[in-house]
């Protein structure tokens, strides 16, 4: 499953490259934005999936977590109130928990001479905002947690997905986490932010809204 306004996240899978190209992932505005739920997500009984989110979190008998299960609650979580506006050390641990990893130059710029370009920007994304509850007209380049996956990405290094995951460990609620896992279960479409808001939220600008499959 992919966490998006408070459901559960996918873990696990590739490190900087899945899908091809960064900006393609994120920057297509149109509606091809196809996107193919697991069963478990789209069956009239939930048990199944809820069975495998508790497995996942270790909450099944006889099951341990996933490491992927700390990605959000890792020293409390990216998001709490005195670190929610900075990328620290312990989120550059939280997003190994998810298979990847941020280069060390990069980590020194990060926590570095770009921390405060990173702060402006965090600074302007809300921490209590859904993906749903965005204005889609407002899911473009201009856009401060887009921006801000730009700046990310922009380091030597840091592929799309880590950028990525970086941005979705400041703001949990809001990002979904996109890899190769998530590709291979949900597909791949061009524009990812757009698609999961749009099949959440059944923007009318894309026609009727697309059934889960």
């Amino acid at each position: 499953a992919v966490r998006v306004g408070g459901g559960v996240r996918v873990s696990g899978g590739a490190g900087g490259g899945a899908g091809g190209s960064g900006r393609a992932l994120w920057d297509r505005g149109d509606c091809d934005m196809r996107l193919t739920w697991p069963e478990a997500l789209t069956a009239d009984d939930h048990s199944k999936a809820a069975t495998k989110v508790r497995t996942y979190f270790g909450l099944e008998p006889d099951t341990r977590p996933y490491t992927g299960a700390f990605f959000e609650r890792l020293g409390g979580g990216g998001d709490r109130g005195e670190v929610r506006d900075v990328i620290t050390a312990e989120d550059l641990v939280a997003v190994s928990m998810l298979s990847v990893a941020v280069p060390a130059g990069a980590a020194i710029r990060i926590l570095g001479r770009d921390g405060r370009r990173i702060s402006d920007l965090l600074r302007e994304i809300p921490t209590a905002l859904d993906l749903v509850d965005v204005a889609p007209e407002l899911i473009n380049a201009s856009w401060p947690a887009w921006q801000l996956w730009d700046v990310l990405h922009g380091m030597y290094g840091v592929g799309p997905v880590t950028a990525g995951k970086l941005v979705a460990r400041k703001r949990t609620g809001l990002l979904p986490v996109y890899d190769t896992v998530v590709a291979e279960r949900v597909g791949g479409p061009d524009g990812f932010w757009q698609a999961p808001h749009r099949h959440l939220s059944g923007d009318a600008t894309c026609g009727q809204r697309k059934k889960m499959q």
